[in-house]
């Protein structure tokens, strides 16, 4: 449970366990989680497609640390939650930012994609965008036209 709703590394949880008499192998500690995450699996597939059904779904990515790209460097990678109308929520993962990875999580969906508008995003076409991102674009560059459309009915 600490690793996935307090960001607790497992080699942090073992430490934890140890210092509480608690035997436990950083190797079975792994197995677990990887076992976990791999039962969850349909769970996420099936709650992926509810959310691909629905008319409206906002999506956009947030920057994470994971894994080693050197000694003492940390990797960048991306979460890409995807909101569902009916208050639904999925993390995927991507390494990158790149549209492809958009693609490969919303497959031919054809409905109405929220976002921050960025350029990953806009190869999907006429991107509706809230005006909160509006107002911020507007503020940095008063020279240049926004070329979204703004949300007003969702």
């Amino acid at each position: 449970m600490d690793k996935f709703r307090y960001h607790l590394p497992l080699y942090r949880q073992h430490r934890r366990l140890a210092d509480s008499g608690i035997a436990v192998s950083r190797r079975s500690l792994t197995n677990w989680a990887g076992r976990a995450i791999d039962l969850l699996g349909p769970l996420v597939s099936a709650q992926s497609a509810h959310i691909l059904s629905g008319a409206v779904v906002a999506m956009d990515e947030t920057s994470i640390k994971a894994g080693r790209s050197g000694p003492g460097k940390m990797r960048a990678a991306y979460y890409w939650p995807v909101y569902g109308q009916d208050d639904e929520l999925v993390f995927h993962y991507a390494p990158s930012r790149a549209h492809k990875h958009v693609e490969t999580f919303l497959g031919d969906y054809s409905g109405t994609l929220l976002s921050d508008g960025t350029r990953v995003d806009d190869q999907r076409g006429d991107l509706p965008v809230c005006y909160a991102v509006l107002r911020q674009r507007r503020k940095r560059s008063r020279r240049k036209p926004i070329r979204t459309r703004a949300c007003e009915s969702y």
